[in-house]
């Protein structure tokens, strides 16, 4: 069988840092070939390649067996490579259906382009079971639902090679069965599936073949039939796989934030509390009012009505103090947590560049902002060690250690974390799990705001579970039911999932 695309000894070099070494394999036509490996093994900055995103330093890249040179991201479409990254290529004040004519527009421009197309969009939509409403600009939309319209752009384009970079990250236990159902669909048809994630449960359910990066290597390319997950995490990590953060019991202190009855958007009255010693998990399926909590919480819309309290004290009276109050590991780490094109020692100061120790009479003490970088490197594990590197520089789950390592480096009374740990790798989840408790033990509040219910299950004292903007399922930790949570995700009782 002819490779629809295939790596020979590709190298890719940044600086001092080696992203990828001599790497070869091929992806088969109607096939889902996983790509795993843990942050910064290359994955991303091989597939950046494929798509013509990346200029490798030596090696070849070959479509159904004919070398590509000098590929562009035009050039890699029109050999049908499409790319729905971790950071989708959107822009967010256009609508769903304006973003997936982007670059279709032709003589006609975009819009007389759009009108003649959509109802082929709408029955790519209903065809592989990727409902979004479209007509909104994207900025509206949950990350979901985003990536759904990323997906349909490369149908629309009719890409034979889709890389799907981390698809599952953004999505609940009970879409994710639906995506990879898609893929399956995507391959019977004869198009090949580029299937990058971090998530081996996943990758097991769906892939044909796996290869494993470490390093920047292949460390090998493997039928599904020959592995599983405890090998897998032995290639990945090169030995034992790490150890799960453990939760213990401990009595909560005084209450120091509270929402109450909080409406906004998709938000409906919502009401929670999270005091000393304490983390509260909020769950649900995308869209039922997380990100408006998340976004009230951080000032940028003021609620419709209801109040938050911090410290027992209205947020309304002082959003500013408040946000300088509280550590926060926000959603989207490109868009909100750091600078990219700067480096590690100016985003370690991000937020409190004006203040002590990084400021004196205006002035930046860049001695104090260099220790500080290499601080939060050290004792958090990022790669490569190098704090002068712009942030761009770093794979997502070393960009995630280091916003975690610098907002807990402050010791709030109380951290937002959003989605703290998706799209990184296991290494990286069980060490910001067991940040996470340490800070816990401290006597920090933590609201953790999170799609993986088995992240629920693995820290959190007291979750909700959001079913429109509403919290549908509440319990402490040892009244956590898993299919209960399942359902609610559904807006459904116990008794009706069992029906």
């Amino acid at each position: 069988m002819i490779p629809t695309a295939r790596f020979v000894e590709v190298t890719k070099k940044y600086g001092r840092v080696t992203a990828n070494e001599q790497v070869s394999f091929s992806i088969l036509p109607g096939e889902v070939h996983a790509l795993v490996g843990e942050n910064g093994a290359g994955k991303s900055t091989l597939m950046g390649i494929l798509s013509g995103f990346v200029r490798p330093d030596a090696g070849t890249v070959l479509i159904d067996e004919a070398p590509v040179r000098d590929a562009t991201p035009a050039t890699m479409l029109r050999h049908g490579v499409g790319l729905c990254a971790q950071h989708f290529h959107q822009v967010p004040t256009l609508t769903g259906y304006e973003n997936i004519a982007l670059g279709r527009a032709g003589k006609r421009g975009l819009f007389g382009s759009l009108r003649g197309d959509r109802k082929r969009i709408r029955e790519l939509m209903q065809r592989y079971r990727l409902d979004v409403e479209l007509d909104v600009p994207v900025d509206d939309l949950s990350l979901g639902e985003r990536e759904r319209v990323e997906i349909l752009g490369l149908l629309y384009r009719d890409s034979r090679i889709l890389i799907l970079d981390e698809p599952t990250a953004v999505l609940a236990a009970s879409e994710v069965e639906s995506l990879l159902q898609t893929m399956r669909t995507l391959a019977a048809e004869g198009r090949s599936i580029i299937f990058v994630s971090h998530k081996l449960p996943e990758v097991l359910a769906v892939a044909d073949r796996v290869t494993v990066l470490r390093g920047g290597r292949v460390v090998e390319t493997l039928p599904r039939r020959d592995v599983d997950t405890e090998r897998l995490v032995r290639l990945i990590v090169g030995g034992s796989p790490p150890r799960p953060a453990q939760w213990s019991a401990q009595v909560p202190g005084r209450e120091v934030l509270a929402v109450r009855d909080a409406t906004l958007g998709r938000l409906d009255g919502l009401s929670l509390t999270v005091s000393e010693g304490q983390i509260v998990g909020v769950g649900g399926v995308e869209g039922n009012g997380q990100k408006e909590l998340a976004s009230a919480l951080l000032g940028y819309e003021p609620l419709v009505s209801g109040e938050i309290r911090f410290m027992g004290e209205p947020v309304k009276r002082d959003v500013r103090k408040f946000r300088r109050s509280i550590g926060v590991i926000p959603e989207d780490r490109h868009r909100e947590g750091l600078i990219l094109g700067r480096s590690l020692v100016e985003n370690g100061a991000l937020g409190r560049h004006d203040r002590s120790p990084f400021s004196s009479a205006g002035v930046l003490r860049w001695d104090k902002m260099r220790a500080h970088a290499a601080e939060i490197i050290d004792v958090y594990g990022v790669r490569p060690g190098d704090a002068t590197l712009p942030a761009r520089s770093f794979s997502g789950g070393n960009q995630q250690r280091f916003i975690a390592g610098r907002e807990l480096s402050q010791r709030p009374p109380l951290l937002l974390a959003v989605h703290p740990t998706r799209g990184v790798d296991l290494g990286a989840v069980q060490f910001l799990h067991g940040r996470l408790l340490e800070e816990r033990a401290r006597g920090a509040a933590i609201l953790l705001i999170t799609a993986d219910l088995s992240e629920l299950e693995a820290v959190c004292d007291r979750i909700h579970i959001l079913y429109r903007g509403r919290s549908f399922y509440e319990a402490a930790r040892n009244e956590i039911d898993t299919d209960g949570m399942q359902s609610a995700l559904l807006g459904l009782g116990p008794s009706e999932s069992r029906r």
